[in-house]
């Protein structure tokens, strides 16, 4: 059997409730250290690793979905929630019952760390928590599609099936909303629109609007005027040493 013939979901070792698919079970290995507890259940919730008085939280999608989870988990322990960006893609489509590779193509499509925004839109207070800390991976993956004609029509019916982590080139570690801050450059004018935001980072104003969204709702920024239809902001004062 190929290398893309066994797509069957993986099976929790330690618990057996949960559907695991392979990014998420090879980034977990990835970060586990020798003594670290896998898939432990705590109040009722499973916990990917927990490492001495640490959790760690894996999430390979949107944050909306595990925003109750955090929160909760948050009130008592420490967690460190775990999020991968895909830097480079390779996407392999695969024939009908997933054994054979028809073709592998690199995407177009580059991510870099503000793509964090694009999820974090969904849980923009994830930082203010005293307990949670988080750390984003720019990773090379694989994603493995396969034709369904009843699914997926504006892909033209190639589904997502798995994806595959390939390699791990870049780590960043945010413990307060503060450090986010650090990604907007220095030229970013005092008083700014989201059209400026977008020029200083050179980003599309639909990703620029996002990060002034969390920012705002992080207390980070705050609305000090109008510009024609567009709010104007400033950044609020700092904690010292930020």
């Amino acid at each position: 059997m190929n290398d893309y013939g066994d797509l069957k979901l993986i099976k929790s070792p330690k618990i057996g409730l949960l559907n695991e698919k392979s990014l998420h079970a090879e980034l977990k290995n990835w970060i586990a250290e020798q003594d670290d507890l896998q898939e432990v259940k705590i109040d009722g919730y499973v916990v990917d690793l927990v490492r001495d008085q640490k959790m760690i939280e894996i999430q390979t999608s949107n944050f909306s979905s595990f925003k109750k989870k955090i929160k909760k988990l948050a009130e008592k322990y420490e967690i460190e929630i775990v999020y991968p960006i895909p830097k480079i893609k390779w996407i392999v489509k695969l024939s009908s019952d997933l054994t054979t590779k028809i073709n592998r193509r690199k995407s177009p499509k580059r991510g870099d760390i503000y793509n964090l925004f694009d999820v974090l839109v969904n849980f923009p207070r994830m930082l203010n928590k005293e307990n949670v800390k988080l750390r984003v991976l720019l990773v090379r993956e694989e994603e493995l599609r396969c034709y369904d004609p009843q699914k997926a029509w504006r892909k033209r019916h190639w589904v997502t099936v798995e994806r595959k982590l390939l390699q791990v080139d870049e780590q960043y570690f945010f413990n307060k909303p503060e450090e986010l801050y650090r990604l907007i450059p220095d030229n970013l004018p005092g008083n700014f629109t989201t059209t400026d935001l977008s020029s200083c980072l050179n980003r599309s104003m639909r990703l620029s609007q996002k990060i002034a969204y969390c920012f705002k709702k992080m207390d980070l920024i705050q609305v000090v005027g109008k510009q024609g239809n567009s709010l104007v902001y400033c950044r609020n004062h700092p904690t010292p040493g930020y």
